[in-house]
């Protein structure tokens, strides 16, 4: 993460993240019509037994500053997220049995962009 302050009140700053992939494990559902509770999840492998990949991540900002009467400010800024439009998938089902067994039911959100502004007085 880093900030760097132009002239004439532009910054822009970015913010980088490499998260290391989150560890799965193979579970299996059973139901018990018995119980009458549903189904019933149990781990079958050790935590770690998978792991996803590792999912980076890029986002920028720059912005304006503007004084108005000396003590009031105006920022306008632009964000852009996930600048480098990683879809690394961060959920994965590991249920025994399913057909989507290992398939990723999660990824990051595309690249997206967003106007903005603060007022501070």
């Amino acid at each position: 993460m880093g900030t760097y302050f132009l002239a004439k009140g532009f910054e822009i700053s970015s913010f980088s993240r490499a998260q290391s992939g989150t560890p799965g494990q193979r579970v299996s559902q059973f139901n018990s019509p018995a119980l009458s509770r549903g189904p019933t999840t149990l781990r079958m492998g050790p935590l770690g037994q998978f792991r996803q990949p590792v999912a980076p991540l890029l986002n920028i900002t720059a912005a304006k500053l503007f004084t108005v009467h000396g003590h009031f400010t105006i920022e306008g800024n632009a964000q852009l997220f996930n600048v480098t439009n990683s879809s690394a998938y961060v959920s994965t089902n590991y249920l025994t049995g399913a057909r989507t067994f290992g398939v990723a039911s999660d990824v990051l959100s595309p690249r997206v962009h967003r106007l903005g502004g603060v007022f501070s007085f």
